[in-house]
């Protein structure tokens, strides 16, 4: 393991962890090295992991200060063990969530209760399911990520409607969500607040095409630009940036 720990700008602590190699029982050697008023507990390596005991020891050690986590490409993680990360981070605001094949509706279930998550990634979550989406309180997110998840559709969008006060930046890129659906959805009264929506390539053109029969007068207020996987694109508000 190779790790740092800086103050940023804005004064939050923060932990980089560079290298995944040796698993959760040298992870746990390194956390107990570490202050615990960290903040931020993050990742600048693609092959960085935490797994389920090192998951519990960052939760009993950084639980009472933490506000964000990047939890990623990890088979060992169960719902369970969500349930109880997040019974010990009362302060979590953003929560990353990639690739980890075995979370279910129930943490969908335990993600809803945090009263002060504001940004909440969920991408490749191939267990979750409609039902279990619209059970998180979209109200309170500025940020919310459902990308390379085939399952969410339509019918999530729909949901989320008008309950979506403060959303600022959304990502569908690769979900079952079609041009209409997101048109009904730039139809409500959220889209005076969204900075940037990022949908996939198949996705983007319809879009553009209607953006004026859908957002009729703001419509040039818009414009798109591919993002940096390649993925899809970036549709903009400027007016809003």
């Amino acid at each position: 393991w190779g790790s740092r720990y800086e103050r940023l700008d804005n004064g939050v602590v923060a932990l980089f962890l560079e290298s995944g190699g040796g698993g959760d029982d040298k992870l746990v050697g390194i956390l107990n090295l570490i202050p615990s008023h960290i903040t931020h507990f993050l990742s600048v390596s693609p092959d960085y992991f935490v797994g389920a005991m090192g998951l519990q020891h960052v939760a009993d050690r950084f639980g009472g200060h933490l506000k964000c986590i990047k939890i990623q490409l990890t088979d060992s993680v169960q719902d369970s063990d969500i349930v109880y990360f997040l019974s010990r981070c009362p302060q979590l605001e953003e929560l990353i969530i990639v690739s980890c094949k075995n979370m279910t509706d129930l943490t969908l279930r335990e993600i809803a209760k945090c009263k002060n998550l504001k940004r909440l990634h969920l991408s490749e979550g191939s267990l979750f399911t409609n039902e279990g989406l619209i059970s998180l309180p979209f109200e309170q997110y500025t940020e919310l990520n459902i990308s390379f998840c085939a399952q969410f559709d339509d019918s999530v969008l729909h949901f989320m409607g008008d309950k979506c006060r403060y959303i600022k930046k959304l990502w569908v890129e690769e979900t079952g969500v079609t041009a209409s659906g997101m048109a009904a959805f730039l139809s409500c009264d959220i889209r005076p607040r969204l900075t940037s929506i990022l949908v996939g390539i198949k996705l983007v053109t319809p879009l553009i095409n209607n953006l004026e029969a859908i957002l009729g007068p703001s419509a040039p207020n818009w414009t798109k630009k591919i993002n940096n996987f390649g993925h899809g694109y970036e549709l903009m508000n400027c007016m809003v940036l």
